[in-house]
Formats: C-alpha cells, sequence, structure tokens
C-alpha cells in the first residue's frame, strides 16, 4: 500500500504516492501532484508483502529518480545598442535560458511606441540568443519592445513568459531649432552692430562667419564675425560699417547638429539695418531782399533728413563788406527749415552769411555740415 512508499525528494519537488494492481506479483507506484523542483524517487519498506509461510519481504530501493522541473525558460532582454537614432538600425538581444527548443518571430514581438515614431521589426540569430533589429525607424518619440509568452519550452514542457518592456530609445528627426534675433539697432550710421543668434536642441555648434552671408542694397557693405561658446546661442557682428542702404544676414544650413545627427536648417533674412552715412544737406536761400537801407533782410535755411536742428545765432556767420553790419537772430520750429533775420542794418557795402557746421543731426547722428556762403544783398543809406 501507499504507507509502504517512501518518496525521495530534493530541491523543492514535492508529490503524493499511490499504489495500483492486484495479484502476487506487481504492483504500479504513481507520484502525482508533481510540483517544484528537484528529483523525485521512491523505496519500498520491508513487509509490503509475505510468503506461502508468512516470511515478509525486504525493502527495496531506492530507485531511479525523475527530474521534476516546473521553472520555465528565462530571457533576458538586453539593449537597445543606442540610445537616441533618427532612422536606425536599433538593435536588442534577447538571451534564453533553460530552454530546449525556442520559435521566436517577429510577430511575438510587440514594439512600444510614444509619439509619432515607428518602425520595422525583424528577428534573426541561432542557438540560445535572438537579435532583434528594428529598422527603417521614423517620426519622433520613443521605441521599446517586448516579447509576448510562448516563445521557448524546456524538456518538461515549460513554456518561457512573456518579458517586461524594454529600455527605450529615442526617436528624432527633427533638427536643432535655430532663429536670428533683432539687430541692436534700426539705422546706423556707427561702425557695428550684433544680431544674436538662438539655437534650440543643439549638441554642438559649428557657426563660423563663413556661413552668414551679408545681404546689402545700395552703397551699405560690412565685415562679419561669429562669437560666443556653449551649445544655446551665438553673437554676429557686422563690423567696419560704411555706404548708405541697409544690410541683413542670413545663415546658412548645417550650423548645429543634434545627438541625433539632425542638422539645423537655414535661418533668414533676418529684420535689416539702415545704413546712413549721409549728413543732412542744408541750403541757404536767397535773402528776402535785393538792397535795402536797414532792413530787415530774411535768409531760409532748408534742412533735408535732419532729425533735430540746433541752429542758433551763434552758428551764423555775417559776411559784410564795406561798413555794412547788422544784427542775426534766428527763428522757427520743426525739422526742416529755419529764417535767418538780419535786423538793424547799418553802414553801407554787402551782407551775406555762411552757416557753421553740427547745426543738425540726422536719426542716426550724422551732423549736418556748414553751408553758405549765400547770396548778398546790398547796403546803401541812399536808398528811399
Amino acid at each position: 500500500s501507499a504507507a509502504h512508499v517512501t518518496v525521495h525528494a530534493t530541491g523543492t519537488a514535492r508529490a503524493t504516492a499511490t499504489v495500483a494492481g492486484t495479484g502476487a506479483t506487481t504492483r504500479i507506484v504513481t507520484l502525482s501532484g508533481c510540483m517544484g523542483d528537484g528529483t523525485l524517487g521512491i523505496s519500498i519498506e520491508p513487509g509490503s508483502a509475505v510468503d506461502d509461510v508468512g516470511n515478509p519481504a525486504p525493502g527495496a530501493g531506492p530507485s531511479g529518480t525523475v527530474v521534476v522541473d516546473n521553472t520555465p525558460p528565462s530571457i533576458t532582454l538586453d539593449g537597445p545598442d543606442i540610445s537616441i537614432t533618427r532612422g536606425g538600425p536599433v538593435q536588442y538581444t534577447a538571451l534564453y535560458e533553460g530552454a530546449a527548443t525556442i520559435s521566436l518571430t517577429a510577430s511575438d514581438v510587440t514594439l512600444i511606441r510614444t509619439g509619432t515614431a515607428d518602425g520595422a521589426l525583424n528577428v534573426s540569430g541561432t542557438g540560445t540568443q535572438r537579435t532583434i533589429t528594428l529598422s527603417s525607424i521614423t517620426g519622433d518619440g520613443t521605441l521599446s519592445i517586448a516579447i509576448g509568452p510562448g516563445t521557448a519550452v524546456d524538456l518538461a514542457g515549460n513554456a518561457a513568459g512573456a518579458t517586461a518592456p524594454s529600455r527605450v530609445t529615442t526617436v528624432d528627426n527633427t533638427p536643432p531649432t535655430i532663429s536670428i534675433g533683432a539687430p541692436s539697432v534700426a539705422a546706423t550710421g556707427a561702425a557695428s552692430f550684433t544680431y544674436p543668434i538662438a539655437y534650440g536642441g543643439a549638441s554642438g555648434i559649428s557657426l563660423s562667419s563663413g556661413n552668414v552671408t551679408l545681404i546689402a542694397t545700395g552703397t551699405a557693405s560690412g565685415l562679419v564675425s561669429v562669437s560666443g561658446s556653449g551649445l544655446t546661442s551665438r553673437l554676429v557682428t557686422v563690423s567696419n560699417v560704411a555706404g548708405d542702404g541697409t544690410l541683413a544676414i542670413a545663415l546658412a544650413a548645417g550650423t548645429a547638429v543634434d545627438a541625433a545627427g539632425n542638422l539645423a536648417g537655414a535661418a533668414g533674412p533676418s529684420a535689416v539695418v539702415t545704413v546712413d552715412n549721409t549728413p543732412p544737406a542744408v541750403s541757404i536761400g536767397p535773402p528776402s531782399a535785393s538792397i535795402t537801407r536797414e532792413g530787415p533782410v530774411s535768409f531760409t535755411v532748408e534742412y533735408v533728413d535732419a532729425k533735430t536742428i540746433s541752429l542758433s545765432a551763434g552758428d551764423v556767420a555775417l559776411n559784410a563788406t564795406g561798413s555794412a553790419t547788422g544784427a542775426v537772430s534766428v527763428s522757427g520750429t520743426g525739422a526742416d527749415r529755419r529764417t535767418v533775420t538780419i535786423s538793424g542794418i547799418s553802414g553801407v557795402g554787402t551782407l551775406g552769411i555762411s552757416i557753421a557746421a553740427g547745426t543738425a543731426v540726422d536719426a542716426v547722428g550724422n551732423s549736418a555740415p556748414a553751408a553758405g556762403p549765400s547770396g548778398v544783398f546790398t547796403v546803401d543809406q541812399d536808398e528811399v
């Protein structure tokens, strides 16, 4: 009976023994409910049978053992071989342990996507290792994989379980951003001005003066240089500015790269800077009278392209011949004209005027030149 059977177990193996059969020659001992991992065998205790005169049978065993295996094959999923990519390929390694046969195919692998990232799966390899390759990768986001259950069995028929999701690879097909900021001045007659350049998502910046195109109109000109360091900004300086017109810049493609190898695009044209190295023009009109005894006589002084006018009596030189003389005053407002009046005129001769330099400036600070001498009028005390 089962009471005469001792079950010998190693490891965590366990089972229940039962005995079946009739007659005086054989019995079948069955071990059922096997569980755990290890080995099982049996021994038969003495006294499990007697002969015709009552002699008891001796004990028997231990028997040969049977291996109990309830542990499925294991899968170790390594990778990805690169952490960031544009188009791949990216590889993962699946290492099986305890498998008798492996049946892994691409249909057993789940591609886990985020964003717009996508790719194609392929499985290769023999023996205990398989390589899972992601190729034709597109989009932006992340990709990872997981292996479903049942891709391997061991000698006991245990099927491998599913794996947890692998580590991700980042898919980046978006190039670094680049923008040209506003110029340091909107208009200038000075020697230099600057543009700030901002980058986003760059792992390297290679911007140099050779990547910068200076866009000029009129006679405007300048020299370009680039300064700065780091991964977020550069400063483009336009120096030796000369001429009249406008200047702007444009940046060539490929001045920055990100971790996935995407190149920055071109940028520009930028906002323009007006280059003005022409001073305001000054002209003196004819005298209001060609001959006078005591006046007053006035001159109209016209300005072109002036932003502010500072003309005062101290800037006006009285050009006299003979004994002619008079007192100078200036009147008027705005940025286009002034009236110079000569009053208290006496003596005999001629009078005219000249205007000193610097009586007006334009929007960028160019100073007006001197003007004159003007036309003259005659001072004649016999004039009626």
